[in-house]
């Protein structure tokens, strides 16, 4: 396939073939962007997101010109909330926007995320399968041979061996835990995760990207011959981050799963400054960076011509350049000619990813997963059938924010209108002295020429009408959108620390509405467990299996338990206080104090670690505190209480030996009656031989 791509000049015959065939895939490779670009505008997706967005700000037509600036510099919404027209709206109606929508979301968001991103727990976890049911299987009479601590061998049961494998799985399996949760830490993996809930309540879709390599560099300090020394040390480690959902275009024909097409976009910008600092960056192509600084900015719709190098100005070459990320499958000469080493590539086609500047290709590297799965999780709000993205809360409050903001200014306008009356003045007996009809006080009218002052009735002259406010009905439209608010969204005034209309009377009126109130939230927590938890932690698994050490790696399997468990634990807090209470002051009911402290701390969102008093602290004041002399009631009441039970224990032993000794009596009467009976029968078969 030949290039319209002007190819960048080498300096032997093979690199100027190496470029030719990296050009024509970059050229490929743009044929895919326009196709997802072109496919993500035709579904409509983005007029609603531009929608939504202005809703959370609070723009539409009737006060779009009030905002200083256009949100996100992207061209006014076609569709808005209001039906009056910014072009030929009254400039003396109302623009008065009572933006509810905005709360909806940050309480939306906030709601969710304190609850599946706790503080002191995790939404997940490994669990070390399928070797728990190899040990129930486990034969105790059957023996292994294993090597004993001198290196010799010695025999062991067979579930005395299977019971050491899943203890010793189990240990990797924690190690496993503890690497993979250090990796999130070190990423901030909490703090990516609530702005994902963020944009999926504003816009009904997040999107969280990892793990993908990324140098870490850390400082050193290494001290020889007493004399310290700053030493820089890059690693390799796994990376997640939020993606904004405008930057990502998955295949247009991947369904509701991302990963069901064939490739993924992701679009980001960079500065010229930063686009040549990539050239020492291990991978990237330093010609073809130079030639796309050279070219300056080119967009993904342009159709690119050798003459717009040259009609490039230097002030284009300042502004941002668009990067683009390719994940998908690439045939292995167009590996090679992105420098990639061919003894390395053995089959035609390979998962990888290439970044591109322009139409060039400047990188191109293998996944870093052998599996080929796209590192990209869609989180939505509500699924839309057939669609990656999702409805959020934005979405679904559309229609009673529309209600309630036409109503909020038809109340305005009305209050305008009745603040004064309207007059009406008959010119044919009075004019105003100055020629202007305007009410102003101590104002001079004049009667026509030919009439009687004292015959004018003032009463006909000027009559005065009153414009009713309509408040009533209009509070009525408000009240009821603010209703439909809560019933579209599914997200009642109580989980956004207010109470409704309909205040519960009773402890139990409010668990009841609490508990029915968070059926949405187990709904999300299942959501993020399906969408996020397992496919992105499952990943990290796969990169601990592929680059981790040898001695954390294991047959595990990730296991979402966190998110249900969380929600369960965030309906019953509750009921923890009350737990807590009893167990200081009933102690008859066998509550352990510090375990339910312990839950009500948790309970609050805070580290049971921070407010509780370690081992040490407690053995230390065990040992600082005197022995008190015991009470002399206390005493008795033991000593009483031992009398007792050793009088029963002896009453019980007795009563035990008389039964053993009456059915010993019977065994025995038994075991007579048995040998009389086996006699009688021998001596009548002795008469009936005749001996």
């Amino acid at each position: 396939m030949q290039s319209a791509v002007t190819s960048v000049v080498g300096d032997t015959p093979e690199e100027q073939d190496g470029y030719s065939r990296l050009d024509a895939f970059g050229m490929e490779i743009a044929k895919y962007r326009k196709e997802a670009v072109d496919g993500r505008v035709q579904i409509g997706i983005e007029e609603e997101w531009l929608e939504d967005e202005e809703a959370y700000v609070g723009i539409d037509a009737a006060n779009r010109g009030e905002h200083l600036s256009t949100w996100r510099h992207l061209k006014p919404s076609k569709k808005v909330f209001s039906t009056a027209n910014s072009s030929t709206a009254d400039p003396t109606r109302s623009t008065a926007l009572v933006n509810i929508t905005r709360p909806y979301c940050d309480a939306a968001a906030a709601r969710v995320a304190d609850m599946l991103l706790p503080n002191d727990d995790r939404c997940w976890g490994l669990d070390c399968t399928p070797l728990p049911d190899l040990a129930e299987q486990a034969q105790p009479d059957v023996a292994v041979i294993v090597a004993d601590a001198s290196g010799g061998q010695m025999e062991v049961s067979h579930k005395v061996f299977m019971d050491a494998v899943v203890t010793a799985a189990k240990a990797r399996m924690e190690r496993a835990e503890t690497q993979i949760e250090d990796w999130l830490g070190e990423t901030k993996w909490s703090a990516e995760c609530r702005v994902v809930i963020e944009d999926t309540a504003k816009l009904g879709t997040g999107v969280l990207k990892g793990p993908y390599p990324k140098a870490k560099r850390k400082v050193r300090f290494n001290y020889q011959d007493g004399q310290s020394a700053i030493a820089f040390e890059s690693k390799t480690v796994p990376h997640s981050r939020r993606v904004d959902v405008w930057n990502c275009f998955p295949d247009p024909s991947c369904g509701e799963n991302i990963q069901d097409g064939a490739y993924f976009f992701e679009r980001d910008e960079i500065t010229l400054r930063k686009l040549l600092a990539l050239k020492t960056e291990p991978g990237y192509i330093a010609a073809q960076i130079e030639a796309c600084a050279q070219e300056g900015p080119i967009g993904y719709e342009v159709n690119w011509t050798p003459s717009i190098a040259q009609e490039r100005t230097a002030g284009l070459r300042q502004t941002k350049y668009e990067i683009w990320y390719f994940y998908g499958m690439v045939e292995r000469d167009a590996l090679i000619a992105s420098g990639l080493i061919p003894e390395q590539l053995t089959e035609d086609y390979y998962s990888a990813v290439v970044t591109m500047v322009n139409h060039r290709v400047v990188k191109a590297a293998i996944m870093p997963l052998e599996d080929g799965s796209f590192p990209y999780d869609f989180m939505v709000w509500q699924r839309r059938p057939g669609l990656p993205y999702g409805i959020g809360v934005s979405r679904q409050i559309r229609i009673p924010q529309r209600m309630l903001t036409a109503a909020i200014r038809n109340l305005m306008d009305n209050a305008a209108l009745s603040a004064g009356p309207q007059i009406i003045i008959d010119t044919t007996k009075i004019v105003p002295a100055n020629g202007k009809m305007e009410l102003v006080p101590r104002k001079v009218w004049i009667a026509k020429t030919g009439d009687d002052v004292s015959e004018i009735d003032v009463e006909k002259a000027f009559t005065i009408v009153h414009i009713e406010t309509r408040q009533p009905e209009l509070m009525n439209i408000i009240e009821f959108s603010l209703r439909m608010a809560e019933e579209s969204t599914g997200l009642p005034m109580i989980l956004q620390g207010q109470l409704g209309e309909q205040n519960p009377q009773t402890l139990g009126q409010q668990q009841m509405l609490q508990n029915n109130a968070s059926s949405v939230l187990r709904r999300l927590a299942k959501l993020w467990d399906d969408r996020v938890t397992v496919p992105h932690l499952t990943r990290y698994y796969h990169w601990l299996m592929e680059y981790g050490d040898d001695d954390v790696k294991g047959d595990f399997e990730v296991i979402a338990h966190g998110s249900s468990t969380l929600v369960e634990r965030d309906i019953q807090n509750q009921g923890i206080a009350l737990l807590m209470d009893l167990s200081w002051k009933a102690p008859a009911l066998g509550l352990d104090p510090e375990k339910t402290t312990e839950e009500y701390i948790r309970s609050q969102h805070l580290a049971p670690a921070r407010f509780t008093k370690d081992e040490q602290q407690k053995e230390a004041e065990a040992e600082a505190q005197p022995e008190q002399p015991q009470d002399p009631s206390i005493t008795a009441a033991a000593i009483t209480a031992d009398a007792q039970l050793q009088k029963q224990t002896a009453a019980n032993q007795d009563r035990q030996a008389e039964r053993d000794q009456r059915w010993q009596e019977k065994l025995l009467d038994k075991n007579t009656e048995v040998a009389l009976y086996n006699a009688e029968q021998a001596l009548k078969e002795t008469e009936g031989s005749g001996v």
